[in-house]
């Protein structure tokens, strides 16, 4: 197996976890679903889990082919 370094843009892949949060709130303005407690803790430890990944992440990936 080959080892190569790939670099790719963190924010953009770390925006794919933030679908669920923006969900919530589009479903709350557009449909007028009340989000539980839960769903709304949810979306907050998303939202800082990807703050705090995009601001401190400096690393690059390794992937094996």
């Amino acid at each position: 197996m080959k080892k190569q370094k790939v670099k790719y843009n963190l924010n953009v892949t770390m925006s794919l976890f933030l679908t669920p949060a923006v969900s919530l709130i589009l479903a709350y303005l557009l449909l007028g679903e009340v989000p539980s407690i839960v769903a709304i803790l949810g979306g907050i430890i998303t939202l800082i889990g990807v703050t705090i990944t995009c601001n401190y992440s400096t690393e690059s990936v390794w992937f094996i082919f």
